[in-house]
């Protein structure tokens, strides 16, 4: 299935860009970009990437051409950036979700990500790296195929220079929002959206 990838910056360039309000001489700046009704757009979306313009409109009680024209404002404005695809990783075999935290001291920690990205295995695969705040300087999320795996990718994380320490934590239930949820907020939260674009 086909969804959004929303790609959120550091919030220096959100406020450059005029995302959020910017402080200025102690005062915040009014400077909107998304309002109410495209982060509603963005909600479903996020929830089925192919939804359709026309079926955004009925639900939030716009006409299609005002969501085409927004859905094309945040693709250009580098909101929506990509659709992809959702994957069912336990018919991959993967049936481990993990997150692994790593104590690192590093001077580069652009380089300890990247070699860390150059990690590959059968059994195991790294979604995603980020450097995060706290003791734990490095945070890596990981499907896996049983926990021997996870174990093998401790060993090579720990031959690296600089990572010192790492902890595991195993998902054991993931929920994913679907459209139901998000029908009754979206709908009371657009009664004081103001009147439909035409």
């Amino acid at each position: 299935m086909r969804v959004v990838r929303v790609t959120f910056m550091n919030i220096n360039t959100f406020a450059a860009k005029g995302f959020f309000p910017t402080r200025k001489a102690g005062n915040l700046e009014n400077a909107t970009m998304i309002d109410k009704i495209d982060r509603k757009i963005i909600d479903l979306l996020l929830q089925n990437g192919r939804i359709t313009h026309e079926e955004i409109a009925k639900r939030l009680n716009f006409s299609r051409p005002a969501i085409h024209q927004r859905v094309a404002k945040l693709t250009e404005k580098g909101i929506i950036t990509a659709y992809t695809a959702q994957i069912c990783w336990e018919k991959l075999g993967y049936a481990i979700d993990a997150f692994i935290l790593a104590t690192v001291y590093t001077k580069n920690f652009n380089e300890m990500i990247g070699d860390l990205l150059k990690l590959e295995h059968e059994d195991w695969m790294i979604q995603n790296i980020y450097r995060v705040t706290g003791k734990h300087c490095i945070l890596l999320r990981v499907k896996a195929k049983n926990a021997a795996s996870i174990s093998v990718l401790h060993d090579q994380m720990l031959q690296f220079v600089g990572i010192v320490e790492t902890y595991t934590m195993l998902v054991l239930q993931n929920r994913v929002i679907n459209n139901n949820d998000y029908e009754d907020s979206i709908e009371s939260s657009l009664k004081d959206a103001g009147e439909p674009e035409k």
